[in-house]
């Protein structure tokens, strides 16, 4: 079992780098453009997949999947 307390700590960590981190917006990418997926839990990039690709549905990174499995996700991204 991980020790969730460094969990959290490090989901703080990712998040408050993830904050100045660029975010490429797909919609304002000229058609065949790679797209970019980024963690809905800590904003981190996650992929980048061809425009033709099928079937991604990873939304958060594994990092936060261990806080969500845990029922820590959904309170650390209420206080941040």
């Amino acid at each position: 079992m991980p020790d969730l307390a460094v969990c959290c700590r490090m989901f703080v960590r990712r998040k408050l780098a993830n904050r100045n981190e660029e975010r490429i917006d797909n919609s304002s990418l000229p058609a065949g453009s790679s797209m970019y997926y980024y963690c809905k839990g800590c904003d981190g990039h996650i992929i980048t997949l061809p425009e033709g690709h099928r079937n991604f549905v990873y939304k958060i990174c594994d990092s936060c999947e261990v806080l969500k499995e845990h029922g820590l996700l959904s309170e650390l991204i209420k206080d941040r």
